[in-house]
């Protein structure tokens, strides 16, 4: 049976002392990187001064370019890097920057989520920051280099240690936990 997570440390943890069975369907969720730890961090919203401002807080150095921690902990953003802030589209470059050199990570939330589904010229509804996102593309964006990138992004990551962890956006379904398809992807 799958045991399931418990509060602990203003986190939720499995607990190792729970049965469960996880079936790796997609071995790209699993976060095992060499980080001495993680440093969680969501929804950005397009605030990038404010995201700089944080990391150096948490003792990151060189944070106007790539920036690392002197103790090899590595940031992990949770989703909303977009809408509602003054920089957008500068604050979502800066992630990915971040994450395409291996020093961070990134599980994508539900604006990320529809800010694809807009640059792949879906029909979203316009609503809660999406619009100052959109204002804030540069004219001559490629969209493919961000399409590429968000489409990438997965709605969960498990750090393999113990206890095992799960790293999402916001609601999680115990059954979703070792797996990933198309629902899990949208829900």
């Amino acid at each position: 049976s799958l045991g399931w997570a418990k509060h602990q440390s203003n986190a939720y943890v499995i607990d190792p002392d729970d049965e469960f069975e996880i079936q790796w369907v997609e071995p790209s969720t699993r976060l095992e990187l060499q980080a001495t730890g993680y440093d969680i961090i969501g929804d950005v919203h397009g605030c990038l001064d404010e995201l700089k401002l944080l990391l150096t807080k948490l003792g990151y150095t060189d944070v106007d370019t790539l920036p690392r921690s002197p103790d090899g902990r590595i940031p992990v953003f949770v989703g909303d890097i977009i809408d509602r802030g003054p920089k957008p589209y500068d604050a979502l470059v800066y992630v990915k920057k971040l994450v395409e050199a291996g020093l961070a990570e990134y599980v994508i939330g539900n604006h990320d989520e529809k800010f694809l589904r807009w640059l792949l010229g879906r029909n979203v509804k316009i609503a809660h920051g999406l619009q100052g996102t959109i204002d804030s593309l540069p004219v001559d964006l490629d969209k493919k280099e961000l399409i590429s990138f968000l489409s990438t992004r997965k709605p969960y990551l498990l750090v393999a240690r113990n206890p095992l962890t799960v790293i999402t956006h916001a609601a999680f379904r115990k059954q979703f936990l070792g797996k990933i398809d198309k629902g899990i992807e949208e829900y």
